[in-house]
């Protein structure tokens, strides 16, 4: 029969685990479909050559520092960033850099501008889009707003109710363990 400290100590490990695995998506909202392949690894390349910690997985908590060496212009950051993602995008093909500077890039940076001050920490409940176009016609424009709102307030819960249900799941797994090396 395993010890008390055994089992406190598989708990305690079980729990940890659930706990970093629930929280492991810190920017829920993030929906921009990735770019190209050929694209995809150019800016990987590029942003680890400037800072090891590099990454273009939306639910890391260095995504939002990430995608300021691409989205932040103006700074030494930006132009060596887009230097050297440049010169290997010049070996993708025309349509893979078409979709990168007319949607993916422009949809990040978007997206970036709207969360850059957000934290992992976040990530449970302050979830938004970026707003629609304000070049539109519409004669009422918070009608747009307000859709885009409650749009993003309906992704936002849902992401939660599936993070709320995800992190269910592994404290049951843990209990679960815990029981079977108490018996």
């Amino acid at each position: 029969m395993p010890s008390i400290a055994t089992t406190t100590s598989a708990v305690l490990v079980l729990g940890y685990f659930a706990a970093s695995a629930a929280a492991a998506n810190c920017n829920p909202s993030y929906n921009v479909a990735a770019g190209p392949e050929c694209i995809t690894k150019c800016r990987q390349e590029a942003g680890l050559a400037m800072d090891k910690s590099y990454t273009l997985d939306a639910s890391s908590d260095k995504f939002i520092s990430s995608l300021a060496l691409e989205c932040e212009k103006g700074t030494p950051s930006y132009t060596s960033f887009m230097t050297q993602s440049g010169m290997c995008m010049m070996k993708c093909s025309e349509s893979d850099q078409a979709d990168y500077g007319s949607r993916e890039h422009a949809d990040a940076c978007t997206w970036y501008t709207a969360h850059k001050s957000d934290t992992c920490a976040d990530a449970s409940g302050s979830a938004s889009t970026p707003a629609a176009s304000s070049s539109g016609g519409s004669s009422n424009p918070d009608a747009s707003s307000s859709a885009s709102s409650d749009s993003a307030q309906q992704s936002t819960d849902e992401s939660a109710a599936n993070s709320l249900k995800f992190g269910s799941l592994l404290v049951t797994v843990a209990a679960a363990g815990a029981a079977a090396l108490l018996f």
